[in-house]
C-alpha cells in the first residue's frame, strides 16, 4: 500500500482517528485562516475537480505524515519506558527503587514532576521510615483523598492548561506544573496509590491522550512495590519458628497476601488446612514445656516430610499450624489433611507417659462463596476447627 492508498483509506475510515487522539487533536487545532483559499468561480468544472483532487491529495499526505510521526513517537516511548521499568529489578530496596524510577522519568522524558502517593498504612514500617527520611516525591495519603483524584473510576485522570499550577507537586518540583496525569497504582487488584506526572507544558497531558503505555508502567510499579514490601517485612522479622522449623507466625500475613495475589492474577485455587493440637494447655501442665517443645519439633518434621514440595507450612500460634496448598481446591485438600492427621496421631512421641496426640483440622479454600480475602480465609479455617471441637469431627470442611 503506497502513501496515496493509505491517505484514501484514512479519508474513508474517520473512526481510525479514535485510536490516535493526538492526531485528531492536531487536525482540530488547524485555524480556518490557515486553510487554502477557496477555488475561484472562474475555474471550469474540470479545473475545479482537478484542483479538489490535488488539495485532497496534499491534505491526506499531511495526515499520513502526522500518522507516521505518531507511530515513531510511540515506539520511542515504549523503548524509554522499558528502560525505566528495568529500575524495578535492579534496585536493592524500596527507597532506592523509588529514587531511580523518578530520576529515569525526569531524564528520559524531561518531565519535571514525578510524585508517588500510597494509601496510609500500606507501607507499614516503610511509611515510618519515609516520614523520618523525608523521601523526595513519596507521600502517604488517606484512601478518601486518593479516590477523589479519580472522578471517572480508576482510569487515568488528565488535566491540561493549569494556570495556577498543581498542588500535587508542591515542594517536590521547582518548575510550575501546568498539565498532569494521575495513574492508579494497584496491588493485588486493589487501589494502593497513585503515580502523578506533571509537565510545565500546559498541553503535554490532555483529555484524549493515549495513556496505555503509562498505565502499564503504573501496574508494574505496583507489583514491584508489593515485592519490596514483602522483602522488607521478611528482612526485619523472624522467618522460621525456632522449635518446629516451619515459617514463623509473623510471615503469615505477607505470605497470604502474596498467594492471594497469585491466585487472582492466574485464576487458580488456594486451599488451607488449619491444624490444632487437642488439649495442648493440659499437655503442657502435665508434661512440661520442654517435653512439649520436643513433641512440637517432631510434628514440624512430620509436616515438612508429608506436606509436599511447593506447599507452605506456618506455625500460627503455640498449638496451631496452617498448611497452604497452592493450586489445590477444598475437596482435594481433604485426603491430604486426613493422611497427615493419621500419621501424626499414630506417631509415638515417647515423652514420659505421652505417646500420642490428637488433632482437629479445618479446611478452607479460595475462591469460594465465604472467602474473598486473606482475613476471611483464616476466619473460615478457625470456624471449621471450632465446629469440629463442638461436634467431635476430626477434619471439617467449610
Amino acid at each position: 500500500m503506497n502513501k496515496d492508498q493509505v491517505a484514501v483509506y484514512l479519508n474513508e475510515h474517520p473512526e481510525f482517528f479514535n485510536e490516535f487522539p493526538e492526531l485528531l487533536h492536531k487536525i482540530k487545532s488547524i485555524e480556518i485562516a490557515d486553510l487554502p483559499i477557496a477555488p475561484l468561480q472562474t475555474l471550469s468544472i474540470a479545473d475545479r475537480i482537478l484542483k479538489r483532487a490535488q488539495d485532497d491529495k496534499e491534505h491526506f499526505r499531511s495526515q499520513l505524515e502526522w500518522f507516521m510521526e505518531i507511530i515513531e513517537a510511540n515506539e520511542k516511548i515504549q523503548e524509554q519506558l522499558f528502560e525505566v521499568e528495568l529500575t524495578f529489578y535492579h534496585s536493592l530496596d524500596f527507597f532506592q527503587m523509588i529514587r531511580k524510577f523518578r530520576q529515569e522519568i525526569v531524564r528520559r522524558f524531561e518531565i519535571p514532576g514525578v510524585a508517588i502517593f500510597l494509601v496510609k498504612g500500606k507501607g507499614g514500617r516503610l511509611e515510618q521510615l519515609a516520614s523520618a527520611k523525608g523521601v523526595d516525591g513519596l507521600q502517604w495519603v488517606d484512601r478518601t483523598t486518593l479516590l477523589d483524584w479519580f472522578p471517572k473510576g480508576l482510569d487515568a485522570a488528565l488535566t491540561s492548561e493549569m494556570a495556577e499550577g498543581s498542588p500535587l507537586f508542591e515542594g517536590h518540583c521547582q518548575e510550575k506544573i501546568q498539565s498532569q496525569i494521575i495513574l492508579p497504582i494497584r496491588i493485588h487488584g486493589q487501589l494502593a496509590g497513585a503515580l502523578a506526572l506533571g509537565s510545565a507544558n500546559p498541553l503535554h497531558f490532555y483529555e484524549g491522550l493515549r495513556t496505555d503505555y503509562l498505565e502499564r508502567t503504573a501496574d508494574k510499579l505496583g507489583m514491584a512495590m508489593d515485592n519490596q514490601f514483602l522483602v522488607d517485612r521478611v528482612r526485619h522479622q523472624p522467618i522460621r519458628d525456632a522449635i518446629t522449623g516451619v515459617y514463623h507466625a509473623t510471615c503469615l500475613e505477607p505470605i497470604l497476601e502474596r498467594e492471594f495475589g497469585w491466585v487472582r492474577r492466574h485464576q487458580t485455587t488456594l486451599a488451607g488446612i488449619k491444624m490444632r493440637i487437642d488439649y495442648f494447655g493440659n499437655l503442657i501442665n502435665t508434661y512440661g514445656k520442654p517435653q512439649m517443645d520436643k513433641v512440637l519439633a517432631e510434628i514440624g518434621k512430620i509436616l515438612v516430610a508429608e506436606a509436599g514440595l511447593g506447599n507452605l507450612l506456618i506455625r500460627t500460634s503455640k498449638d496451631t499450624f496452617l498448611i497452604l496448598l497452592p493450586g489445590v481446591n477444598r475437596d482435594q485438600a481433604l485426603p491430604i489433611a486426613e493422611r497427615i492427621r493419621d500419621i501424626i496421631e499414630s506417631h509415638s512421641f515417647n515423652q514420659n507417659e505421652l505417646e500420642k496426640v490428637t488433632l482437629t483440622m479445618g479446611i478452607t479454600a479460595y475462591p469460594s462463596r465465604r472467602v474473598n480475602s486473606p482475613a476471611q480465609f483464616i476466619e473460615a479455617a478457625v470456624k471449621a476447627i471450632e465446629s469440629g471441637e463442638t461436634d467431635k469431627r476430626r477434619v471439617v470442611l467449610v
